[in-house]
């Protein structure tokens, strides 16, 4: 028998079938961790939205909160509510902050905006904050809520821009 697969050569034919086989099962191996990176790079790209999607959602969800917390403040302005106007700026701020660092995509003219925002209400606290301290009125009501207007209006429309790009 042996001297049968020694003449036929079989010995050698399952060595070179040995070859095959094994270049198909590497062959096929490099096809599976083709397709396993393929899979991994969709899968971080779709956490990668995930996570984007979500920070768009706090940052609608703070928008929102600061200009409701905004037309609150035009109401205590009016009332003479001080001590309460100044808890409330103090919000406004914090979520001002919020939206400028936390979210990376927005732009440099929204970002400039929400600084010019935060410069405001920061005046603002301070010049009540010293009427408390000096036991008078602050200055006008009028002027404050226009001010405060008019950063209603600008967050109002960086807030339409955000839920547009949310849209796309």
């Amino acid at each position: 028998m042996i001297e049968w697969i020694l003449s036929n050569h079989i010995a050698e034919a399952g060595s070179i079938a040995g070859v095959f086989i094994s270049l198909i099962g590497f062959g096929a191996t490099l096809y599976n961790v083709h397709r396993s990176k393929s899979a991994a790079s969709r899968a971080e790209e779709a956490a990668i939205k995930a996570h984007q999607s979500a920070r768009l959602f706090d940052t609608v969800s703070d928008a929102s909160k600061a200009i409701s917390i905004m037309e609150e403040a035009k109401r205590l302005n009016r009332t003479g509510k001080w001590e309460l106007l100044l808890d409330r700026y103090g919000e406004i701020k914090r979520l001002l902050v919020e939206m400028r660092s936390a979210n990376q995509n927005i732009d440099e003219s929204h970002k400039d905006a929400i600084q010019s925002m935060l410069g405001q209400f920061t005046n603002i606290e301070h010049m009540i904050e010293k009427s408390i301290e000096n036991g008078v009125e602050p200055g006008s009501v009028a002027r404050i809520n226009k001010i405060i207007s008019r950063e209603i209006g600008s967050l109002n429309e960086f807030l339409i821009e955000i839920k547009s790009r949310a849209k796309d």
